[in-house]
């Protein structure tokens, strides 16, 4: 960029999470910065976050968190919450410093409609497709969701986003599909950025008998997990597929030298941890809640053996890449779970994914890791390679800074 000319501007809004919780958007926001763009970010506050501040080059602005959505109602009160303060944001965004690229990120798939009042002011509007919510729907409320209105409802503002949006960013292949298809956009305005961490966030740990110990808690061995702990995670199925392997339930010797350490919260916590206690694993199970610092959910899961993805087959899962198999990939970890078709293309062999979407089959899918100390090794070495050649995130900047160069052209 020259001397004299003026940086190019984009603001992202983000209402799932806080930033710079979110680590997609952030990684987003800080290649951005890199590339010589001023960026902002504006998304709900975050506990003790400030109101509006400049952190690591990027301007956070964000308002109150909206209230806790439950029911249809609930959802149409966050949504619309977060919506009114994402505007109100943007216009004094516009009026202060301009923007040149709206970059919204879903769910919801509103954020088209600012996009919409903002083009008479040249800005260009790049959906970032984290969810697609048309197949989320479906998970959790199965046969009842279809022709309902709540899912008729949510295919025309998916449509509208594709049809008002110069670009698409879509997670993997998958996602893209249905954007080309689905949604009307030709291949050129559509690019595959995964969601992965950089190269040096997470390693492949080096042997400490002392850091182990901590998360081990006397057990031989060490299944970890990290992820949200919502209906369709799968987390009640990992919990009973623990119970299999430890108390030798459905067949096999128990397992009692097996222990798990589970990453995360959400709105099953509660039960969960319940569940834990009635099948009889407390001294088993370490739930930790959720963990923001990246050098303790390195050393929680590289003391694992083995790491799980166990969120069930269903219309949304399936299409879905899982955060957490790039994470245990970028650590070295062989990983059991069920073979989703995205999980397959991006784990590429390095664990075993089973076609029985029962606790059992998970629980046999662990044991089989666990039995083979040779394999895990192998599994994992394979596992960093494809995450430093293909996976992580240096490899998908490029993608990123292509579908912002188009959305300008």
């Amino acid at each position: 960029m020259s001397g004299g000319a003026r940086p190019r501007r984009a603001t992202l809004l983000v209402q799932n999470l806080p930033v710079p919780l979110d680590r997609r958007v952030w990684s987003e926001a800080c290649a951005l910065r890199d590339a010589g763009w001023r960026v902002s970010i504006v998304a709900h506050r975050g506990e003790g976050q400030r109101w509006h501040e400049e952190l690591e080059g990027i301007e956070c602005c964000r308002y109150p968190a909206p209230p806790q959505a439950r029911g249809a109602a609930g959802y149409a009160l966050e949504f619309g919450w977060c919506w009114i303060a994402s505007l109100l944001w943007c216009l004094r965004l516009l009026v202060t410093r301009g923007i040149d690229v709206l970059h919204a990120c879903n769910p919801p798939d509103t954020f088209f409609a600012i996009a919409l009042l903002l083009r008479p002011f040249r800005v260009r509007f790049l959906f970032d497709q984290h969810d697609l919510c048309p197949e989320l729907l479906r998970a959790k409320l199965g046969a009842k969701a279809e022709g309902s209105f709540f899912l008729r409802a949510i295919l025309w503002l998916e449509q509208r986003t594709y049809r008002a949006a110069r670009v698409v960013l879509s997670p993997n292949e998958s996602y893209a599909e249905i954007a080309r298809t689905r949604g009307g956009k030709t291949a050129e305005d559509v690019f595959v950025v995964r969601s992965a961490p950089p190269r040096d966030r997470f390693t492949p740990p080096v042997p400490d008998a002392t850091r182990d110990a901590r998360w081990r808690r006397g057990r031989r061995q060490l299944v970890g997990y990290i992820g949200v702990m919502g209906r369709q995670d799968g987390v009640e199925l990992l919990l009973e597929a623990a119970a299999a392997l430890v108390h030798g339930d459905g067949g096999g010797a128990p397992r009692p030298d097996v222990g798990f350490v589970l990453i995360g919260d959400g709105d099953e916590f509660a039960a969960l941890r319940a569940q834990a206690t009635r099948l009889r694993l407390d001294d088993h199970v370490e739930f930790t809640g959720r963990v923001h610092d990246l050098a303790t959910i390195g050393a929680a899961l590289g003391a694992c053996d083995v790491c799980a993805c166990p969120d069930p087959k269903n219309a949304f899962n399936d299409l879905s890449s899982m955060n957490k198999i790039v994470e245990y990939m970028a650590l070295g970890r062989p990983v059991a779970g069920f073979d989703l078709k995205e999980s397959v293309r991006t784990l590429a062999g390095g664990g075993v994914l089973s076609a029985d979407g029962r606790p059992a089959a998970l629980a046999a899918a662990l044991r089989e890791l666990l039995d083979d100390e040779p394999r895990r090794t192998a599994l994992g070495r394979q596992n960093r390679q494809r995450f430093e050649a293909e996976l992580c995130w240096e490899r998908q900047v490029v993608a990123l800074l292509a579908a912002y160069e188009r959305a300008l052209a």
